[in-house]
């Protein structure tokens, strides 16, 4: 899976497509990998880019994902 894969899983992905993501997201240069790319990219899904945030936290306590505010509707 590459990080554009991992990127589009998380954000648009089914239920399948997240239980692949977190088995990727067991290895921490993944992950961080991740994290970057949700902040990028926290405005194309903030809901759920900050529960993956969140994912991310559990697997890895020492990882920060800073996003963005939502932007006000």
């Amino acid at each position: 899976m590459t990080n554009t894969e991992l990127l589009n899983a998380t954000l648009r992905g089914t239920e399948t497509d997240w239980e692949k993501a977190h088995e990727v997201c067991i290895d921490r240069a993944r992950t961080e990998t991740l994290g970057r790319k949700l902040e990028e990219s926290a405005s194309l899904g903030y809901g759920t880019a900050k529960a993956w945030a969140q994912v991310l936290a559990k697997i890895h306590p020492e990882l920060r994902v800073t996003l963005r505010p939502a932007p006000s509707a």
